[in-house]
């Protein structure tokens, strides 16, 4: 998870990691805790994309889904 925490911004780019943070990791599903509703909406359009960039990094496991929760980041 320190991993991911370290490559988070450059993987998924500043904006989006102002809103959106890895919060959770079970087995192979990535929680992410996000801002507001929009932001979940935005990063569901963006999900595969999101995956690919994350698979694509070296040193960490493999994310095969990722799931988005309103919180506080």
């Amino acid at each position: 998870m320190r991993e991911l925490w370290e490559q988070w911004e450059r993987v998924v780019g500043e904006e989006t990691a102002r809103n959106a943070r890895p919060a959770a990791v079970k087995g192979s599903i990535l929680l992410v805790h996000v801002s507001s509703p929009a932001w979940i909406h935005h990063l569901r359009f963006l999900k595969a994309d999101l995956l690919a960039r994350l698979n694509a990094e070296p040193g960490h496991f493999r994310v095969t889904e990722i799931k988005f929760k309103v919180a506080a980041i």
